[in-house]
């Protein structure tokens, strides 16, 4: 069974993601929504993805997290944000194996997204 990692402030969001992503055999491993939270759980559980939103709790956001785990880890990320500017897409095209879904997501898209990003 595949390890998902959803990092999400958005509770309900997040819960819909567990049951979404649960629902189609993925295991969600965590739920986290700070972005300082997100280095030391991908060194301890070694997720097969990360679902990771962009604007997050704290100080850190998801794009500063993806680049701190860039240093020790190629897991696939799935950005998902409402935020739809030039800076943030340059932002989110520097991290590798990544991709950008908006929100509010579509399930079928999402599952789709996952299941290639897992290939």
């Amino acid at each position: 069974m595949r390890k998902v990692l959803v990092v999400e402030d958005g509770l309900i969001i997040a819960l819909h993601l567990q049951k979404l992503l649960d629902n189609h055999g993925y295991k969600v491993i965590g739920k986290l929504k700070y972005g300082e939270e997100v280095e030391q759980v991908v060194k301890e559980q070694e997720p097969d993805l990360l679902i990771l939103d962009i604007m997050l709790e704290g100080e850190m956001s998801g794009i500063e997290s993806a680049s701190i785990i860039r240093k020790f880890s190629n897991v696939p990320i799935i950005f998902m944000s409402a935020l739809t500017d030039p800076e943030t897409l340059k932002d989110v095209s520097y991290i590798s194996n990544s991709i950008k879904l908006n929100k509010p997501f579509e399930e079928d898209i999402l599952l789709k997204t996952v299941a290639d990003m897992l290939t």
